[in-house]
């Protein structure tokens, strides 16, 4: 991978942005350059805010006429001392200026490099028998899978992040002589956003959660093949393994993973909408985490007669399902450290 940095500029290989992991100058926190915030500014410049403490990375201004400008990963790759960029302002060649308050000096680590981001003893504790235990190809094929859980859990992060801090307000406006698609633009804008981010939030939940199962299987020498490890795998990991057994038999009763499970379902095979997503939420049953009670909820409530007939009250509050969304993510990572935590031990007992 190439890397070089030019006039506070960082330019890398188109190739290679998805492999590229940046340290914000100002927190410190890792961010995925794939999957950074992109935020639009009024002279047409895209911004690459750090989703923690909201800090563009890579902005610069006109010297000419100081007007502040920001590219997108193709403007960024194509700038060089050949060819280079014109402001869309004064029509003059850019010459990047830093600007005062912000430092460009991120590090970029490779993507082989996650290690540098994994802080908590248990997960190194994992890693360090399970290589010892393991053939060269076992070793890699688990190095993959360590990696895809640790980003599929930064994705989610990134995404509640995002989620959290969008409008809790009635996203829709609805009169009793208007349907759903006389609603305000901007309104029904707001509602596919939180659709959209719920989408890649639960599917990279669940996605963490079957690469850990890999990582099970893979570990114990289960033998299974790719395509049968699923979540009933946990229901047949021998006696030889009682501490893991014990913990992924307990991971199964609890009430987020059925919920986790079945939100992941509504979401991928019946097509659901925010909107009758959210239906589910507004009406009493007798727990928050009863999977059926929510699919029935939601198949109740996907309405054929207009949406006027059912009420807007309805849809008036998103903050209970982000709640209960923040608590899924928090209990992949708490899931991720007790699995980790009994490999380890598992593996010292029986190697």
């Amino acid at each position: 991978m190439k890397v070089k940095h030019t006039l506070n500029r960082l330019i890398v290989e188109k190739s290679s942005f998805d492999e590229l992991y940046i340290e914000c100058p100002v927190c410190t926190k890792p961010v995925c350059w794939k999957h950074r915030v992109q935020v639009s500014y009024q002279n047409g410049g895209v911004g690459h805010e750090c989703s923690n403490c909201k800090s563009y990375i890579g902005g610069v201004f006109c010297s000419n006429c100081n007007s502040r400008y920001l590219m997108d990963d193709k403007q960024w790759c194509s700038i060089t001392d050949e060819k280079p960029f014109t402001c869309s302002e004064c029509l003059e060649p850019l010459v990047p200026k830093v600007e005062k308050d912000f430092s460009f000096s991120t590090r970029v680590i490779e993507k082989t490099n996650l290690k540098a981001f994994t802080t908590d003893k248990r997960e190194k504790g994992f890693i360090a028998d399970a290589k010892r235990c393991l053939n060269e190809q076992s070793q890699d094929a688990l190095s993959i899978y360590h990696e895809t859980t640790f980003e599929r859990i930064k994705l989610a992060e990134y995404q509640l992040d995002i989620l959290m801090n969008l409008d809790t307000r009635i996203s829709f406006v609805i009169s009793n002589n208007k349907d759903l698609y006389d609603s305000n633009n901007e309104h029904i804008e707001t509602d596919n956003k939180h659709h959209s981010i719920i989408y890649v939030l639960v599917l990279a939940l669940f996605s963490a959660l079957e690469s850990l199962l890999h990582e099970i299987n893979l570990a114990c020498d289960l033998g299974l093949k790719e395509w049968k490890v699923d979540d009933n795998m946990l229901l047949k990991i021998p006696l030889e393994f009682p501490i893991l057994k014990r913990v992924c038999l307990d991971i199964l009763k609890q009430e987020d993973f059925l919920y986790l499970k079945d939100l992941r379902n509504l979401l991928t095979h019946r097509r659901l909408t925010l909107l009758a997503l959210n239906a589910s939420y507004e009406f009493p049953h007798p727990s928050p985490f009863r999977p059926y009670t929510i699919r029935a909820k939601c198949i109740t409530y996907l309405p054929d007669k207009p949406i006027a007939e059912i009420g807007s009250e309805t849809y008036n509050n998103k903050k209970e399902l982000k709640q209960t969304l923040k608590k899924s993510y928090d209990f992949i990572c708490d899931t991720k450290e007790r699995v980790y935590e009994a490999l380890s031990i598992e593996l010292r007992n029986r190697y």
